[in-house]
């Protein structure tokens, strides 16, 4: 399916001929330096004159198209095995040719969501926090990036207008290597830190490519296609100077035809005033996405983590959000998510709405995909504990857990904390547990129980909220009903 969006003026090259020309042009979404996705066909697009043959080649795989009567052209490259060796990607169209250096074939994840999703190292507190780690990126990597960025498309306001098929800045919106500290300092620290973990642990041998559509301060009204945007019930924008479905359009249609592994998500913050609704959504949003995409793929997301000073006051039901967040793994399919309340924000960080510690958040998403995608390792291990069955009894609430690893734990102190525990006419109050088995809790505190909740706090450090099991892994935050 060929994604439609706006023409530009000027195409790739500067050529502003409409038609009669041998002019051709290739998504701006390939450059040098790209990764291209493995063991599937692999969409290559552009426009062009009407009737053109396009062919493109890189290795052994070869495929052709004609430029239909819209001026634009897609073909598939026959899938291609892994390959870490530098590749051209070759394009023509009989008279010209245009040529990518240094293509790999690998696994190509996007990151969506908003800022924490998008949040980078440049930052003094966290460049320090992480300066050793990223002084360890050097030239033997197999990782490539590509950034787009929200507040340039602001500054374009015609990008957030209708679906784009270029970048609103492409000059700098180039594939490159991430081979220094120069080179991913300024990307997205929760994906380069997931992308680093899973080139560590698979040895190298597979090329990771990561997309960056994130864009901070976005709801999913923002980036979410205004098909479903209005279908959704949206009919004004939050923000008066971004339009509904504006980050949609200005960063992920341009590379909506892409062959892709996966997406990694973090959002939600700007979603509390309807959190209600927000399972719902995001099962949409994700289902939007794997049309356009074309796959049926992993979706990796984070639960909400802690947040102190003005969040306190700024995001009063950031808790909802998070309990909501475990709801939608039900409707999610191929979904996953992790928990980050545990390295959220502490005391005297300059950030309250952004906390540093990215590292973990990345690698648990990277656990997560290894398990599931990769073969490497168990999801019993990788994963947080969440609530599975439930026992409903006089004066008890027993409840048992999923992806315990070798058990559950407590992960700070002598005895459980964070839960609380309510009947069908009364308030929530302070509620005892203990882990009776392996994957089991008991919660008392109230005869005929009607409703348990845990961490339900906007710091849930481990301290206060502190289930976990034996890989240290704290529980998801959970409301159960009767």
């Amino acid at each position: 399916m060929l994604n439609q969006g706006s023409r530009p003026n000027k195409n790739a090259d500067g050529c502003c001929c409409n038609g009669g020309c041998d002019c051709f042009t290739v998504a701006e979404a390939f450059s040098d330096h790209m990764v291209l996705q493995r063991d599937e066909p692999v969409r290559v697009w552009g426009e062009g004159t009407e009737g053109q043959k396009i062919t493109a080649a890189i290795g052994k795989a070869k495929a052709s198209t004609a430029v239909n009567e819209k001026g634009e052209w897609l073909l598939e490259l026959p899938a291609m095995p892994v390959n870490c060796k530098p590749q051209q990607l070759i394009i023509n169209n009989g008279t010209q040719n245009k040529v990518f250096q240094d293509i790999l074939i690998g696994d190509v994840w996007v990151i969506s969501g908003q800022s924490n999703g998008d949040l980078n190292f440049l930052g003094a507190q966290i460049h320090t926090l992480y300066d050793d780690f990223l002084q360890q990126a050097n030239e033997d990597t197999q990782i490539r990036l590509l950034e787009q960025w929200r507040s340039e498309s602001i500054e374009a306001p015609e990008s957030m207008a209708t679906p784009q098929k270029g970048f609103t800045n492409k000059d700098r919106s180039k594939w490159k290597k991430a081979d220094s500290t120069e080179s991913v300092e300024g990307f997205s620290a929760m994906g380069y830190c997931f992308a680093e973990y899973l080139s560590e642990k698979l040895a190298h041998k597979i090329p990771i490519g990561m997309l960056m559509c994130a864009s901070g301060g976005s709801p999913m009204s923002e980036l979410t296609p205004i098909e479903l945007v209005k279908a959704m019930g949206y009919t004004k924008p939050e923000k008066e100077n971004i339009p509904l479905a504006g980050m949609y359009n200005a960063l992920m249609s341009p590379v909506q035809n892409m062959t892709i592994k996966g997406m990694i998500f973090y959002q939600g913050e700007s979603e509390q005033w309807h959190s209600e609704v927000y399972p719902y959504q995001l099962n949409w949003y994700v289902e939007e996405m794997r049309r356009r995409f074309c796959k049926n793929f992993p979706f990796y997301y984070v639960q909400l983590s802690s947040h102190g000073s003005e969040a306190i006051n700024g995001w009063p039901k950031i808790e909802e959000v998070r309990y909501v967040q475990l709801e939608a793994m039900k409707l999610i399919r191929n979904s996953h998510m992790v928990v980050s309340m545990d390295v959220g924000w502490r005391e005297g960080d300059i950030d309250w709405a952004h906390p540093i510690y990215k590292k973990p958040v990345g690698e648990r998403l990277a656990k997560i995909a290894l398990a599931r995608d990769y073969g490497i390792g168990s999801l019993d291990y990788a994963s947080s504990p969440m609530p599975g069955k439930v026992y409903w009894g006089k004066d008890s609430v027993k409840v048992t857990f999923d992806y315990i690893a070798d058990g559950l734990e407590i992960l700070s102190g002598e005895k459980l904390t964070g839960f609380e525990i309510r009947d069908e006419s009364g308030e929530y109050q302070n509620a005892t547990a203990e882990i009776i088995h392996s994957d089991t809790i008991e919660i008392k505190g109230i005869t005929a129980p009607a409703a348990v909740r845990y961490a339900h706090m906007h710091l849930a450090y481990i301290t206060a909220a502190n289930l976990g099991n034996t890989e240290k892994l704290p529980a998801a935050a959970f409301e159960l009903k009767k």
